[in-house]
């Protein structure tokens, strides 16, 4: 026994052996725990006021879709989210209806493209409003419902698409 040691050093070092947490090993949980609460809290609170704020905006891309062409206004997208979580992601829909559909259609090369980069140069699927909506990435936007339902959060990796994922893997 080391003359030099207090009793709570002692008690530290019995606890480590028994693995059980010790008192700087709780001080951090508790910490990470809190971070948590207030990351969580911050996203709520941000998300909300955005959707707020942004409410007109979402109305006249909602009129201009529906004005451009057939179909619902938004897009549910599945996604690979947290711990591999299977979510479903909220966008402004930009493309036609049968889009899926349409990629049988691709020519060779655009089958080419679309299998390296998950997207084409020129994707006729795309609407004219679909083109707008991606450039400025609004279409983006309904993403906020999805920091709202914990889905992602407003600092944190972007969900990936399972293909995307696969490769990624490789």
């Amino acid at each position: 026994m080391n003359i030099g040691m207090g009793v709570n050093d002692r008690v530290s070092d019995n606890l480590s052996i028994l693995n059980l947490p010790t008192k700087n090993e709780n001080q951090l949980q508790r910490k990470k725990e809190a971070y948590k609460i207030i990351k969580r809290g911050t996203d709520i609170v941000l998300s909300t006021i955005a959707l707020i704020i942004l409410s007109p905006i979402f109305a006249i891309i909602a009129i201009a879709i529906k004005l451009d062409s057939e179909g619902p206004v938004f897009f549910k997208h599945t996604r690979i989210g947290k711990n591999g979580k299977i979510i479903k992601i909220y966008k402004f829909r930009s493309m036609v209806v049968n889009a899926e559909e349409l990629i049988k259609s691709f020519t060779p090369e655009q089958m080419k493209e679309y299998k390296e980069n998950y997207k084409l140069t020129n994707d006729p699927r795309i609407t004219r409003v679909g083109k707008f909506l991606r450039k400025t990435s609004l279409d983006e936007l309904p993403q906020l419902i999805n920091i709202i339902r914990g889905d992602l959060s407003i600092i944190g990796p972007r969900p990936v698409v399972a293909d995307e994922l696969k490769n990624l893997v490789k």
